[in-house]
């Protein structure tokens, strides 16, 4: 009799041990987790293009177009002056559409016909290198041409934020 009492018991030290092993497991791994919700990048999608569509709407996206093409093609300089008042105009009306803590960098190609490729004529806020790691929001706007100006333009927008959220 005395006997099937400690097998009673030992099977109870080792269900308890079971349940203290599991609780420990469980809230080791549950603690290590981030629960809080991943940043969602679609106030930054929206922001970004509204800030080509507004561009578009005042014509400032058209002007900027056509004088990075005048560089490219006329003038032989693969990037547009950053010291040009069209080029700051353009960066500035763009980071007003965006939030506070919010960067950007804008790539302009133009389709070349004769080789079938995109040739990238300009870049707004060059000096921003794109981050590794972070969650960059696109926004691509494509235009077949504009005031006599019968080429393909793809504005490519880059937007990230300054620091993690």
């Amino acid at each position: 009799m005395i006997i099937m009492n400690r097998k009673g018991q030992l099977f109870l030290i080792e269900v308890i041990i079971a349940i203290s092993v599991l609780l420990i497991l469980v809230t080791t791994l549950f603690s290590t987790q981030n629960f809080s919700p991943p940043v969602q990048n679609s106030n930054l999608q929206e922001s970004g293009e509204q800030a080509i569509n507004s561009l578009v709407e005042n014509g400032k996206l058209f002007t900027y177009l056509e004088g990075a093409n005048y560089s490219y093609y006329q003038l032989g300089d693969d990037i547009w002056d950053e010291t040009n008042s069209t080029k700051i105009d353009t960066a500035n009306s763009i980071e007003a559409s965006l939030p506070l803590i919010a960067n950007f960098k804008v790539f302009t190609d133009r389709y070349n016909e004769v080789s079938n490729t995109w040739e990238q004529i300009d870049v707004i806020n060059f000096a921003f290198p794109l981050p590794q790691g972070y969650d960059i929001s696109i926004v691509e706007y494509y235009t077949p041409g504009f005031n006599g100006v019968y080429a393909q333009f793809k504005i490519k927008l880059f937007v990230w934020y300054e620091v993690d959220i």
